[in-house]
């Protein structure tokens, strides 16, 4: 049996019993289905900050690893989570992490020159990506979403458009919509309400594992690589580049398409629609 301890532990992670069983393994991450309709992810690390995530340090990874199987059952107690081999302990030394405070206002700058590089790396990066049909197409109707918003009218039709729409486990339209709802709320901007309750409405288009994460961004939550990129265009003097690089390191265009959705939110807020991201 191998006793590990976590090292991360996300703010949905109750101490309470649950219990699942094990949908995909990959080499950093591993997704538990629980039996409730959630999601847990047991994580490589603490890069991927997450609502429900158990993190164990990068040695106890690597031993946890081989023990995972799709289908495997688990089993939470007590702060303690089970499964065939090994015992994952996340109540004591673990940190729980909560979404980090906003700003909740635009500045007088709007930002200033910071959203214009962070636009301008962004389009670096998006020229580099291969073409992908369902990804343009997302774009489009992100593009009418934006402008929807920016004459403040009713997004029911918009985003359901967008909801699902691309590649990938987390679709194109559903991370430029996470990122769309984390700039509105850091900006306090009333249209937050507006995306957030279209969203809410059709969550059921999507994959269960996007579900997870559009649900979460309407909290409003966001992972640490995207706050991170908001936090360096928020700064003075903050490293965007650096910040953008190790978002858009995530997944194939997912940390792209969030940063994407982030600058669109910010530009509307600042009123500078001119920045708002396309393909």
């Amino acid at each position: 049996m191998i006793d590990v301890q976590a090292q991360q532990v996300g703010a949905d992670v109750a101490t309470s019993s649950f219990a699942g069983a094990v949908e995909m393994v990959f080499a950093h991450a591993c997704a538990v289905a629980l039996d409730d309709g959630r999601r847990l992810t047991l994580l490589a690390g603490p890069d991927e900050q997450g609502m429900r995530i158990i993190a164990p340090s990068e040695g106890a990874w690597h031993r946890l690893h081989p023990l995972l199987q799709v289908g495997g059952r688990v089993t939470a107690n007590d702060g303690v989570l089970y499964g065939d081999g090994f015992r994952v302990g996340y109540r004591r030394n673990a940190t729980l992490w909560r979404s980090p405070a906003f700003q909740g206002h635009v500045p007088a700058d709007g930002w200033g020159p910071n959203l214009v590089e962070a636009k301008a790396h962004l389009d670096a990066a998006q020229h580099e990506l291969p073409p992908e049909m369902t990804r343009t197409a997302a774009y489009r109707r992100f593009a009418t979403l934006c402008r929807t918003l920016q004459r403040e009218e009713a997004a029911d039709e918009a985003v359901r458009g967008l909801i699902g729409l691309g590649p990938g486990l987390t679709p194109s339209g559903d991370d430029l919509l996470c990122g769309l709802l984390g700039g509105l709320a850091a900006a306090g901007d009333t249209r937050f309400s507006i995306v957030r309750r279209a969203v809410m409405l059709h969550l059921d288009r999507t994959t269960s594992a996007s579900k997870d994460y559009l649900s979460q961004a309407c909290t409003p939550w966001w992972t640490g690589l995207l706050h991170g990129f908001f936090a360096a265009i928020a700064a003075p003097a903050g490293d965007i580049p650096g910040a953008f690089r190790r978002l858009a390191a995530r997944g194939h265009s997912s940390g792209i398409d969030q940063a994407a959705g982030l600058v669109a939110g910010l530009a509307l807020a600042a009123g500078r629609t001119d920045l708002i991201p396309s393909l």
